[in-house]
């Protein structure tokens, strides 16, 4: 490709899709990760869950502990909790599209918040939906945000794939403030 190393600066879990931060050099992604760890960047993902959640939008916090087979699992401990903010939107067919903020950075974090709600992500077979009606899981790395060498960085990407992200519902949210990062 490129000609040139490039270093991944975060992870996205397989099925996610979306923004990822990848870097240039190794100084580079090592100011940029420390950002990360600092929660100096933040990040915004939509999701889409069938039914009703236990509340429509606010805080999900708790511990996380490994469960069987890769899996996690939220507790109502907080020690080192995995903490995300939330809002839901009613769409057609009983589906809710879910804006995500979250304050830290957990394996399957937002995947297990949506589960403790009552609501697994669509497609998400770890964690509970295997009904979405393509090969995909539908959660979304949209949005960016970020201070660095003294500018001001924002980036969003919608989804381009999914019938059920692609619909005109979806994109009209899209286009509505709280969704600008």
């Amino acid at each position: 490709g490129l000609g040139e190393k490039l270093y991944l600066v975060h992870r996205l879990d397989s099925p996610t899709s979306g923004l990822m931060l990848i870097a240039r050099n190794a100084k580079a992604a090592a100011s940029l990760g420390a950002l990360f760890e600092q929660h100096q960047i933040r990040k915004q993902y939509i999701a889409i869950a069938k039914g009703k959640p236990k509340k429509k939008q606010g805080l999900i916090a708790g511990d996380m502990e490994k469960s069987r087979r890769g899996s996690f699992r939220l507790l109502r401990s907080q020690d080192n909790p995995a903490i995300t903010r939330f809002k839901s939107y009613a769409l057609d067919q009983g589906l809710r599209l879910y804006l995500l903020w979250p304050q830290t950075g957990k394996t399957h974090q937002l995947r297990v918040a949506c589960k403790s709600l009552s609501v697994p992500i669509l497609g998400d077979l770890r964690y509970g939906d295997a009904s979405a009606q393509e090969d995909r899981m539908y959660l979304h790395a949209h949005a960016l945000a970020f201070h660095w060498m003294g500018q001001d960085y924002h980036f969003s990407v919608k989804p381009q794939s999914g019938s059920y992200f692609n619909g005109d519902q979806v994109s009209d949210l899209l286009e509505k403030p709280e969704f600008q990062l």
